[in-house]
């Protein structure tokens, strides 16, 4: 490597030559912007984290540069906020340089840079004194010294011990959410990008398995992983806090507005479950992590259900007062729900969220965000304080980045790694009174959130979806397949983001795969006529279950002739196949009857099939034996009166013991 020309910024006389020397080439000739010129780009390739006041920072760079330029590295004094931290990123360092270092380009493709540090001024060492947050810009240079290309990054000096300091929390809150990955048909579809952000956060988790973290995993991404990944993220996850969510992405505002408060409930016992069985892991049960459009009203729900501890997004506040906190605000405070329940809260840090979108450098983008991180610990560094850092909901996770961080989390004097619970129990409440303010009432800030989407149009096709499905569940029972597919269908037809016609697709998928099957349960027809020769009969009804596994089904009986004495209706269980079921019937009179024969889902949500029979019954009724043994008696009693009068008059006959005396004598002529 060729040698490094060094100049130590130390001399007033130096700084003022300096000064003049850089204001007369910027009035000849302005610095062009980035990419310009040359062609050429730098990224860090891996640097320092922080560095003690006796320590080195080194920092390797890879560049793509013109023969005949160079690498040149200039240290700017430390930054006093957070303001001047931006300042540095985006314009660059406006201070005098306390050190200029360069390395001439001879075709390599990476430089590196050592800069010892010390207190005390030493030839060939960088003179720091104050721990603090100092930029450190690279530039790449042309032959002519032109810059092509830019970039800032920083030296974190920390403290060689905290007297009297207290380190800051910080809590790196990680979402994992892909694109809903169960289609509409059915299908399991995960997009290769989505396998590869998995695929990184999982490996920069387990490559440091003892940094405390916590997660906001979806459900729904659970549930689509194979095997290896389950194991991989069940890994990663270990020792480490898991967020309740709900099976996937729901607005609850905008869900409660719409009435379906039981809906709702119902996809977040869905999402915990599908946690709990995946991944072995219960998550928390007092922490929530709030959408942009919670509400006063929906917090009351979420309050409702044990969630006590919020972190909300920084825009779903009200702004503080810049003159009573002028600096980031590093503590708890209260949130107020519809009822006057009030919840110890915390807002994660929006402009370190910024950061966590990756660009060509995912290397520099971790460290921006360790340096910003120690800018908010120099702060205050005297009072209990931490901050949440959470990269946006829809962050695709670059494992770079994400080790970088956990790395220099891990071990950092000013920065202590917590779980989100851990924040609460370790960060102290910020006062009305300010900043600065050790004692009074606990800071109130007011939810000022996002409107929700009005779903009312798609409740009404939501409900008539979920009242169908519910006649299914009654049908093929609670642990059927199918049906655990079909209400994954229904939760995914409400995902926030999803169109009017993405969400009615899921619907009409879960009402064609309910018609299919139940178009394959039906009455066998049975026959027109069944006659019965007493009062009570059977009537056979045959039955076909097509759809391949058992099923419950309510057989209604109807009639104004018959009676039933087992009830109207009988709930009988059919396996796969054709079988034959007996009903009995009871004729009121003898004669001709009509029985309806109906054939349902035991909640009579879902009618499958019905039929009519008509009975005869020829047993005569009990009012028809009456009548019929008066008629006996009566012409019993009409055929002996009869019979007797027929008879002749025994008193009009005179006896005769001599038969022979009874022959009438011949008369004589």
């Amino acid at each position: 490597m060729p040698e490094d020309r060094w100049v130590a910024v130390t001399s007033p006389r130096v700084l003022v030559a300096l000064v003049l020397m850089i204001a007369f080439v910027t009035a000849l000739a302005p610095t062009p912007e980035a990419g310009a010129g040359a062609p050429g780009n730098l990224r860090v390739a891996s640097q320092t984290s922080w560095v003690r006041s006796d320590g080195v920072f080194q920092i390797d760079l890879d560049v793509e540069g013109p023969a005949g330029g160079s690498v040149e590295l200039t240290v700017h004094p430390k930054v006093d906020n957070r303001s001047e931290f931006e300042s540095s990123i985006t314009d660059g360092p406006r201070d005098l340089p306390l050190l200029v270092v360069s390395s001439a380009l001879d075709g390599q493709s990476q430089v590196s840079f050592s800069v010892p540090l010390t207190v005390d001024p030493e030839p060939g060492r960088l003179t720091l004194v104050d721990p603090g947050v100092y930029p450190v810009e690279v530039s790449l240079l042309d032959i002519d010294g032109t810059r092509i290309s830019r970039l800032t990054t920083h030296i974190v000096l920390v403290p060689d011990t905290l007297a009297g300091e207290e380190p800051l929390a910080v809590a790196l809150t990680v979402p994992l959410r892909t694109d809903v990955a169960l289609q509409s048909d059915g299908v399991v579809a995960v997009t290769p990008a989505d396998q590869g952000s998995i695929d990184s956060l999982t490996s920069a988790l387990r490559a440091v398995p003892d940094v405390p973290a916590t997660l906001s995993v979806s459900p729904e991404t659970v549930s689509s992983l194979d095997n290896a990944r389950l194991n991989a993220l069940r890994d990663a996850l270990n020792g480490r806090l898991l967020l309740p969510r709900p099976f996937v992405d729901l607005d609850i505002t905008a869900w409660l507005d719409a009435g379906l408060d039981s809906e709702y409930l119902n996809a977040l016992a869905t999402g915990l479950t599908t946690t709990i069985d995946l991944l072995g892991i219960q998550p928390a049960t007092n922490i929530w992590l709030a959408g942009s459009t919670l509400t006063p009203n929906s917090l009351a729900t979420l309050g409702g259900l044990g969630y006590e501890q919020i972190v909300f997004e920084d825009d779903q506040l009200e702004a503080l007062d810049p003159s009573a906190f002028p600096l980031t605000l590093t503590q708890q405070f209260l949130v107020e729900d519809a009822n006057g329940q009030r919840y110890p809260s915390a807002a994660i840090d929006e402009a370190l969220a910024t950061r966590f979108a990756v660009g060509a450098d995912p290397t520099l983008a971790a460290h921006q965000i360790l340096a910003e991180m120690s800018v908010l610990f120099f702060d205050q560094p005297g009072r209990p304080r931490g901050v949440i850092a959470a990269p946006p909901d829809d962050w695709s996770a670059n494992a770079g980045l994400l080790r970088i961080v956990l790395d220099g989390l891990d071990g950092n004097p000013i920065l202590v790694p917590v779980t989100v619970d851990m924040w609460f129990d370790t960060v102290g409440s910020a006062f009305e009174g300010g900043q600065n303010a050790d004692l009074g009432f606990i800071l109130d800030r007011e939810i000022e959130s996002t409107p929700a989407f009005d779903l009312s149009a798609f409740s009404r096709r939501y409900s008539t979806a979920a009242a169908s499905l519910f006649s299914f569940s009654r049908l093929v029972g609670p642990d059927d397949l199918a049906l655990a597919e079909m209400n994954d269908l229904l939760l995914i037809a409400g995902t926030t983001g999803l169109s009017a016609t993405q969400s009615d697709q899921y619907l009409r998928a879960i009402t064609a795969e309910v018609n299919e099957s139940i178009a394959a349960i039906r009455l066998i027809d049975p026959p027109r006529r069944i006659t019965f020769a007493a009062r009570d009969g059977a009537v056979p009804v045959v039955i076909e279950n097509g759809i391949g596994r058992d099923v419950s089904l309510l057989v209604s009986m109807s009639s104004e002739k018959l009676e039933f004495p087992e009830g109207d209706s009988v709930v009988v269980d059919i396996p796969p196949g054709v079988h034959e079921i007996s009903l009995d019937v009871s004729a009121r009179t003898s004669g001709d009857s009509v029985l309806d024969l109906t054939l349902s889902s035991p909640d009579r949500g879902i009618t499958l099939d019905s039929t009519r029979v008509r009975i005869r019954s020829t047993a005569l009724s009990g009012l028809g034996l009456i009548i019929a043994g008066i008629a006996l008696l009566f012409l019993l009693v009409w055929w002996i009166r009869t019979r007797r009068s027929r008879r002749p008059n025994r008193r009009l006959i005179v006896a005769d013991a001599d038969p022979a005396r009874n022959v009438p004598t011949p008369q004589k002529v």
